[in-house]
């Protein structure tokens, strides 16, 4: 009844702490795993009965055994000298602290893995450069039309250097389309963006072959293709320029003009899928590349002048690196909550190894004397 009564009172007490650092800790956990958690819950009463039930259950497994096994030595045979000697390997102590020690590794390991990964992604080239871009998202998608009949006077603002309008940009959802080739059955269906021909020059997007969206030919607004390596690769189009496709719903075929350089519209952390982009005119959104000179006062002006294109509605910017950015938050939450995590695992594993240490100096504390005595 000793050995059990002292381990509950133990393991209560222990909960009782360990509530307390849960609530102190909570915002902090919260902050890390971007989750709006509580201690008690709406139900305060259950969870605190459910945390001493485990409390009482925790301290009668871990006093079993010194009360059923320890407990039952007769004093005789525990005043041996060779009592503690016998069947002793120690070898339950050893899997333990084995086995806790390979989970700490296993997670140390996995950690570095994932810090590694994010990185990657944060770091890697994109295949364009989303540096000092903003995005306004139009509120009625014909207002593209008087951004256009505006877009002089947006280039005349100090600190713009390009002005595009686009159905998407990279980071956000990408719609894909039925597109057909000439002399095929199957159909494919590709990531689409219609764009205009600043586009490529505000994203700074590369040419594999052919040409980029141009203003001055009409055809690229109506019949004309650009494409990526991703789908010439994935479609075997040996001279992909002058090939004959089309969008299922159309009734026309055009041909393709130009080959881009693969991006990562989509993020790192997916393929890289066919892309198809033509010059029609559905545009729900602008970009505007900036100069690093005076940003506030630039995107001010720019507010200003926006007045004129959305009268009724306040412009609502975003930076597209940031917009990008936000597509690796998951897993920079992750990969922090199992930084932490790691980091609790390895504290607890070295309480064992310091446990163990402590009860093997105690066993030994005769002979260590002894040694001491005598000189070695």
């Amino acid at each position: 009844m000793q050995f059990l009564t002292e381990s509950v009172i133990q393991s209560i007490f222990s909960a009782t702490i360990a509530l307390l650092l849960a609530e102190l800790l909570l915002p902090f956990f919260n902050t890390v795993t971007n989750r709006e958690l509580s201690i008690l819950g709406e139900q305060p009463l259950y969870f605190m009965g459910g945390v001493m039930l485990l409390a009482l259950l925790t301290g009668l497994l871990a006093g079993i055994y010194p009360a059923f096994i320890i407990s039952g030595y007769s004093p005789a045979k525990a005043l041996k000298a060779n009592f503690m000697k016998a069947g002793d390997k120690g070898m339950f102590r050893k899997v333990l602290v084995t086995g806790e020690f390979c989970i700490t590794i296993a997670l140390v390991i996995v950690m570095a893995f994932i810090y590694r990964q994010v990185n990657f992604m944060m770091d890697h080239e994109l295949g364009f450069h989303p540096d000092q871009v903003i995005t306004v998202p139009f509120n009625n998608r014909h207002n593209f039309h008087k951004l256009e009949s505006l877009k002089t006077r947006f280039e005349n603002i100090s600190g713009v250097q390009s002005v595009t309008t686009a159905s998407r940009f990279p980071g956000g959802f990408m719609p894909d389309w039925g597109v057909l080739i000439e002399g095929r059955t199957d159909g494919v269906s590709p990531n689409v963006i219609f764009a205009d021909a600043d586009y490529s020059k505000t994203l700074d997007i590369e040419m594999a072959e052919g040409r980029f969206i141009s203003d001055n030919i009409a055809a690229d607004s109506i019949n004309n293709f650009f494409v990526n390596e991703t789908f010439v690769r994935e479609n075997v189009l040996k001279n992909p320029i002058g090939t004959i496709i089309k969008f299922t719903a159309d009734s026309t075929y055009g041909q393709i003009v130009g080959v881009m350089k693969d991006f990562h519209f989509q993020g790192l952390n997916q393929d890289i899928n066919p892309l198809v982009m033509t010059g029609a005119q559905r545009r729900y959104a602008t970009g505007f590349k900036l100069s690093t000179k005076e940003m506030s006062k630039t995107i001010a002006q720019i507010e200003q002048l926006w007045a004129e294109v959305e009268p009724e509605h306040p412009m609502r910017y975003s930076f597209l690196d940031e917009d990008f950015a936000s597509q690796y938050a998951s897993q920079e939450r992750f990969g922090e909550t199992m930084l932490y995590a790691t980091l609790l695992t390895l504290f607890i594993a070295l309480l064992g190894l310091f446990g163990l240490t402590i009860f093997n100096v105690e066993r030994r504390t005769r002979e260590i004397g002894i040694r001491k005595v005598c000189g070695y």
